[in-house]
């Protein structure tokens, strides 16, 4: 099978396997998305269960403010 250039809808050049390579990163990045959203519905009906709808906005400070402080800046290489 031989592999021919990949252009189109996404206008950039590459391979035909390339496609699969960038299917796969998307199904990631979904399931991710869906994970998130899950999680922070799930948080948001505790507080409004046990708290009321000022905790709700405080509890959403705080969970931006741990990801802030967990995300890691990226190794710099020396050339």
């Amino acid at each position: 099978m031989s592999r021919r250039p990949l252009t189109g809808r996404l206008g950039c050049g590459g391979t035909a396997g390339d496609g699969a390579r960038f299917r796969r990163h998307r199904v990631r990045d979904e399931a991710a998305s869906e994970l998130g959203q899950g999680t922070g519905a799930g948080i948001g009906a505790l507080v409004l269960l046990y708290g009321s709808l000022d905790s709700l906005g405080w509890v959403a400070a705080l969970c931006v403010v741990v990801l802030i402080l967990s995300v890691r800046p990226p190794k710099q290489t020396r050339s």
